[in-house]
């Protein structure tokens, strides 16, 4: 499905056609918002009554609470719960990450998720 619908969209991009999606973090902003692609043109497509600002603000909420915040400089942060719970796992966890320093988080992160199915999937006993 994402297959087809990425083709889709790049079609109507090549051919010049008006698109209207919704995309991550468009125009820098955190979150994903829905947007308005024709030519060369980005531009928000929000509903008349949602100002660009209160768009971010829900987004910026809802990511909190989904345990990440995404700073003005591009820099992701962690809330207090979210990285009290990966430092009980890793130690030195930073509370702040900066984009250059996500992949390298990020394999950490998949290695931790390894070792915890396995110890999950460990008969009782045995981890």
């Amino acid at each position: 499905m994402t297959g087809h619908v990425t083709a889709l969209l790049l079609a109507d991009l090549v051919t010049g056609r008006e698109v209207r999606a919704s995309l991550p973090g468009p125009l820098g902003l955190p979150g994903g918002h829905p947007v308005r692609i024709h030519g060369r043109s980005l531009a928000l497509d929000l509903p008349a009554d949602m100002p660009p600002a209160r768009a971010v603000a829900l987004n910026s909420a809802w990511a909190e609470r989904d345990g990440v915040s995404v700073g003005r400089n591009g820099e992701v942060g962690f809330p207090t719960p979210a990285s009290l719970a990966m430092r009980s796992e890793l130690p030195d966890f930073p509370g702040t990450v900066c984009a250059r320093d996500i992949p390298e988080l990020r394999s950490r992160l998949l290695d931790l998720r390894d070792r915890l199915r396995r110890a999950q999937a460990a008969p009782a006993g045995h981890r």
